[in-house]
């Protein structure tokens, strides 16, 4: 029973992870179909790019050269419209008060708006930016929220779309695709030996 155990659930992670190396490739050949129409190269947004929303600019005792910014309610949003294949989002800021939270939410090719079903959630980069990977989408508008809790003050150096990385970071899942490879070949498991259980409960016993 334990060895059929450990069989079975050897075969459903290394299904779980052919699928994913697929979904991989299939992201891949997507991205050079995109990036054959021009839609997919890397490109820095500046200030100019983008839009405020509950943001204002902040130009008191401020070197030449630099874009600061602070927020004026809890609900402060970068935003861009264009249309592009967006594999990896990097937010490059120095902030005076620690974010709770960065999103990122993107608004997919004939949406009209940004909802929670397109958010990211931004990983920290160790230089004070924040790290987007959005797996491959094809866009027409981005928002980032940079802060939850407005009067942040904010040094904006811009955004990266498709910031370059090593290739083979497309292999590594993201934290939610993680968690996903590890819980769903051990509940799809624990429910096969629960059917094979039931089913074998309803048996006719032989007299």
């Amino acid at each position: 029973m334990f060895r059929r155990t450990i069989k079975r659930l050897a075969a459903l992670y290394l299904a779980a992870a052919v699928l994913f190396l697929l979904g991989c490739g299939v992201g891949c050949a997507r991205g050079a179909y995109y990036r054959g129409r021009g839609l997919a190269g890397h490109r820095t947004l500046t200030a100019e790019n983008v839009t405020y929303q509950s943001i204002r600019p902040y130009d008191t005792d401020i070197p030449a050269g630099e874009t600061w910014f602070v927020s004026t309610d809890t609900d402060p949003q970068l935003l861009w419209e264009g249309d592009a294949w967006v594999e990896r989002v990097v937010l490059h800021v120095q902030q005076h008060k620690p974010a709770t939270g960065v999103e990122l939410y993107y608004r997919a090719a004939g949406q009209t708006e940004f909802d929670t079903r397109h958010v990211v959630y931004g990983v920290p980069d160790g230089s004070g930016g924040y790290v987007f990977d959005l797996r491959g989408q094809h866009v027409s508008g981005l928002r980032i929220d940079p802060d939850s809790v407005g009067g942040v003050l904010t040094k904006f150096d811009g955004v990266e779309l498709n910031a370059p990385r090593p290739w083979w970071k497309a292999l590594v899942p993201t934290g939610a695709e993680g968690v996903l490879l590890a819980l769903a070949p051990l509940t799809l498991a624990a429910l096969w030996a629960w059917g094979e259980e039931l089913m074998a409960g309803r048996r006719p016993k032989l007299r």
